[in-house]
């Protein structure tokens, strides 16, 4: 919980009482390398938090698998418009290591925001951070050359660069593994 309580004081500091009440409704999870955390088409519950390990997020197009995302040690991740809307997921989360995760449903999430709503500021500063991700990867790549995504993608996972298969990373960046052979070349 420790790493989960460094990653939120960079958005807020959090009383020890909310900390408390936070470790208490959080569970660990652990999964093995390749391992789905949620299957396409599946709902999810819960959010994640990344104590130890790495994962990727990914659509199925025309029975091709396309990365979307990676998330490494200290970070959030769920399928926020399952989780909100209740409804199957289209994407999947698979595990690329043996992965060490945080869990908290939504239903307890939710109960947390009631009974503190300095929360609430918590979550809305993290949906802001990852909007504003989101927004910045949509631009690199609907108008920079695979060679500016290539170094967008080792500027955001530099550390992670060797722990993520070369098919993943020509997903991600819309490319074939040729092509990223060239690039890295």
């Amino acid at each position: 919980m420790e790493s989960l309580f460094k990653t939120i004081d960079q958005f807020l500091m959090l009383s020890p009482e909310i900390q408390e009440s936070l470790s208490a409704k959080t569970k660990v999870r652990n999964l093995k390398k390749k391992e789905l955390l949620l299957e396409p088409n599946k709902h999810i519950h819960s959010i994640f938090f990344v104590n130890r390990g790495l994962l990727r997020g990914f659509f199925y197009q025309k029975r091709k698998d396309i990365t979307t995302w990676f998330s490494l040690e200290g970070e959030i991740i769920t399928s926020i418009s399952s989780l909100i809307t209740g409804k199957p997921s289209l994407e999947g989360i698979e595990a690329l290591e043996d992965c060490e995760l945080g869990e908290i449903s939504y239903e307890d999430l939710n109960q947390l925001y009631q009974t503190f709503p300095e929360l609430n500021k918590l979550g809305r500063m993290l949906m802001e951070f990852y909007y504003i991700e989101l927004e910045e990867r949509a631009i690199h790549f609907q108008f920079k050359t695979a060679k500016e995504r290539y170094e967008y993608f080792l500027s955001k996972y530099s550390q992670a660069f060797h722990r993520i298969p070369l098919t993943h990373i020509a997903s991600y960046l819309g490319i074939t593994k040729e092509t990223l052979s060239r690039i890295r070349s």
